[in-house]
């Protein structure tokens, strides 16, 4: 069985994909040491760890390439202004509607056949759903990377009782899925002769009834997105995330529960603190809190939800605000440093932190973190 960084045995992993983790009691020292100055040994595994994110970047790039390949793209620009915002990324809902009523919109013939054939793709509608769910190990990974930087390099010192834990326990719970997702996108890339590259004569007909309105084709068209669709949960169950998902289930529903947690504790920070220098009005019972004791609930607040999530940056934010304003800005700059983290900007190094290239509360942040007093 394989050991964690740190000499600790973590056997969930280890049975699972046989990769080095943190574990489950992981210590300041141990992991300082693997992040300042790991052994070779622990230079392999940082490599590894560090490899994956690019790895999925380039998975998403190669995805949009093959959609751009189908001809999505040009079926997305002809249709995006009258049915989505252009201010996301507008092909999933596109899809939707067009999938919806495709008989009504006038296509023309070039773009019924991209429908038809990416409707019908299962094999690319398991590789949205891969995308997507390493898209969020991906916000995991980096959130841990932040926070393990700002402990090591910055002010972040993560020394509340069983932080540390936490974060590396998500660090790991991250690397594990979104190894086991990179696995099941090499199986599932688009190749030569696959069933969408060449229409057959079903797809042919559909497209005709699209360009021709002939809803008599609803029918069909019905079984035919269906049919990719019950094809799509078929090959997702096969995928190793399918598996990991299974035997981790009560994880991620932990994970999951405590996200909720921390934002239902941050609606209520943010009705208390005063993030722009100032303090809301408050209305009912909480309108006899004086400032300090409106502070000391965000702290309370803000504590346990880092126990829950430690990865929400706003939360970090306001309990370093409520510590400034209380106790001293030595205090506040832990909270404050790490909230910069995972914002991506490190204060000792001066390519994040271009004039300008904050938004108000990152700048108010950064200023308070670099001012003593």
């Amino acid at each position: 069985m394989p050991c964690s960084v740190g000499g600790e045995d973590y056997p969930w992993v280890g049975d699972l994909d046989g990769q080095p983790a943190f574990g489950s009691k992981a210590q300041l020292r141990q992991v300082e040491k693997f992040w300042r100055k790991p052994s070779t040994a622990d230079q392999a595994v940082r490599l590894a760890l560090a490899d994956l994110v690019p790895r999925f970047e380039l998975e998403v790039a190669m995805a949009r390439a093959e959609d751009q390949r189908q001809g999505l793209d040009r079926l997305v620009l002809a249709f995006h202004s009258d049915l989505a915002d252009p201010e996301f990324d507008p092909s999933a809902l596109v899809l939707e509607e067009l999938i919806i009523d495709p008989f009504s919109v006038g296509l023309n013939a070039q773009y019924a056949l991209i429908l038809v054939r990416v409707a019908g793709d299962a094999r690319r509608q398991v590789r949205i759903w891969l995308l997507q769910e390493g898209a969020q190990e991906v916000r995991e990974l980096t959130a841990a990377y932040s926070l393990l930087n700002s402990h090591t390099y910055g002010l972040g010192r993560l020394e509340e009782v069983g932080l540390l834990q936490l974060i590396t326990a998500r660090l790991d719970l991250a690397a594990l899925r979104l190894r086991a997702i990179l696995a099941d996108l090499e199986v599932f890339q688009e190749g030569p002769g696959s069933e969408i590259s060449v229409p057959n004569s079903d797809a042919v007909r559909l497209a005709q009834a699209f360009v021709m309105g002939e809803r008599e084709a609803g029918g069909a068209w019905s079984q035919w997105v269906s049919g990719a669709k019950q094809s799509a949960r078929d090959f997702q169950s096969g995928t190793k995330l399918a598996a990991l998902n299974k035997n981790q289930a009560a994880t991620l529903a932990l994970r999951e529960a405590g996200r909720k947690k921390a934002v239902q504790n941050l609606v209520q920070m943010r009705d208390l603190a005063p993030a722009d220098g100032t303090f809301p009005l408050l209305t009912g019972s909480n309108s006899r809190l004086s400032r300090f004791e409106r502070c000391q609930e965000v702290i309370r607040l803000g504590l346990v939800a880092l126990a829950q999530d430690p990865f929400t940056a706003e939360v970090h934010q306001l309990v370093g605000v409520s510590l400034d304003f209380t106790r001293s800005r030595r205090d506040a700059a832990v909270y404050l440093d790490r909230y910069l983290h995972l914002k991506g900007i490190r204060f000792y190094d001066t390519w994040t932190v271009a004039p300008g290239g904050q938004n108000t509360a990152e700048q108010d942040a950064l200023l308070r973190v670099l001012s003593p007093s």
